[in-house]
């Protein structure tokens, strides 16, 4: 099972999301929120965690002491879980992706203005043409940094793995023999967001949950 839960930050909510959530995590994750200068990178930091919660919440009854750890590439993963996860978050969007038996990552990105010519020696031939020749280049930009983005992430070898090193093709792609499938989630119409699963068959067609999460939920 695949389950990606998704929010939207919003200040009315953010004191009583701190008052309520926030005392039950670890020191360090406190001190870290309490750092951000801006409130939405403290609330979307929080919001991520939370997510999270949600996800693992019909798989173990022990949520509030769920260890996270990074691996050599600052993948997360759950110390004592055997579970997937990953989160993203863009403006004012929070994505989380969670799965109890495949590797994954996801990515968001807001479409904003970008100079494109920076990024041209990110992309192989093929997909810069594609982009050039695109109705909508930001657009398409956007879709082919986000699918390379959420596929890197489900790999977690990070940054080392350079986005030129391989393609996504009809929604598929290998990497050092290991195969990988992208899916477009549909969050806001001004936002990307792919979700990356390390699997030979499309299970992504039918073995996925996602869904809204609304922040009044998430405060008492």
């Amino acid at each position: 099972m695949i389950a990606v839960y998704y929010t939207v930050i919003s200040e009315v909510y953010h004191e009583q999301l701190l008052k309520d959530h926030l005392p039950k995590y670890p020191p360090d994750f406190r001190e870290k929120i309490k750092n951000y200068k801006r409130w939405q990178d403290a609330q979307s930091s929080l919001l991520g965690r939370l997510l999270l919660w949600n996800a693992t919440m019909p798989f173990t009854s022990n949520v509030d002491n769920l260890k996270i750890k990074y691996a050599d590439y600052q993948k997360p993963y759950f110390e004592n879980l055997p579970f997937q996860f990953n989160i993203s978050h863009s403006g004012q969007v929070v994505v989380c992706a969670f799965s109890n038996k495949y590797e994954l990552g996801i990515d968001i990105e807001e479409i904003k203005e970008i100079e494109l010519d920076i990024f041209k020696d990110r992309m192989t031939e093929r997909e810069w043409r594609e982009v050039m020749q695109a109705e909508d280049q930001k657009e398409a930009f956007y879709e082919y940094w986000t699918k390379k983005e959420a596929v890197i992430k489900a790999h977690g070898k990070g940054l080392s793995l350079p986005l030129k090193s391989f393609e996504i093709v009809e929604d598929k792609t290998t990497i050092y023999n290991k195969h990988y499938l992208v899916k477009q989630l549909q969050v806001m119409p001004e936002y990307k967001c792919f979700l990356a699963v390390r699997a030979s068959q499309d299970i992504l067609k039918y073995d996925i949950v996602f869904r809204r999460i609304n922040l009044s939920r998430l405060v008492t």
